[in-house]
């Protein structure tokens, strides 16, 4: 369940990162539109669809927050690297985006469990 659960939203993930670091860094000067909080927005849309998936796939609302807390380790791993060293941004603006990437995910995928879970419950 936790493959056929993540498998998509870590490609989607995977490809946006790979996207928006290609893109800054062709054009550094974007550096002010991509910030944490418009990221933050994209982030929470894969928890949604992360949890959404985990409780349709067989699970629950508790493990649709931890396949999104899951799969917001990516962003809490990566972030500091990528948006952090390799874009230049410090490694403290760097942690601090993949802390609030993996909360993002985390929080969308409660919001989606909670939702997907309420509906299997509303219809037995």
């Amino acid at each position: 369940m936790l493959v056929r659960t993540l498998k998509w939203p870590f490609i989607g993930v995977f490809i946006a990162g790979a996207l928006h670091t290609l893109v800054e860094a062709v054009w550094p000067d974007l550096q002010t539109f991509y910030t944490p909080s418009v990221l933050g927005v994209i982030q929470f849309g894969f928890g949604i669809v992360a949890g959404y998936l985990a409780v349709r796939n067989g699970g629950n609302f508790l493990t649709a927050a931890l396949y999104g807390a899951l799969l917001g380790l990516f962003p809490l791993v990566v972030q500091p690297i990528n948006f952090g060293l390799m874009l230049g941004r410090g490694l403290d603006a760097g942690i601090l985006s993949g802390v609030f990437g993996f909360s993002m995910m985390t929080f969308g995928s409660l919001v989606a469990g909670a939702l997907a879970a309420g509906m299997n419950a509303s219809k037995k």
